[in-house]
């Protein structure tokens, strides 16, 4: 994302309102570190978003379900989110 796209005004309040959402729904957000993306260079590429196999790797490091309507990730052994 370049910094002009977060330092638009417009840009602020999408992301405010984001954070609202989230909080008011209590989803926690999940910061990246260094163990999903060793997880990624591990596994298989079954998908070829690099971002969706990030979300892959973070799930199964996280015991976490997720959501996705994304065929791929079935051929990963993660839980999928209702």
């Amino acid at each position: 994302m370049s910094r002009s796209v977060i330092f638009r005004p417009e840009a602020r309040t999408e992301l405010t309102l984001a954070w609202a959402w989230c909080e008011e729904k209590r989803v926690t957000l999940l910061g990246i570190d260094l163990a999903p993306i060793a997880e990624v260079e591990r596994r298989p590429h079954h998908h070829r978003d690099p971002f969706h196999r990030m979300l892959v790797a973070q799930a199964r490091i996280e015991t976490l379900a997720l959501p996705s309507i994304e065929p791929a990730i079935d051929e990963y052994d993660i839980r999928r989110a209702p």
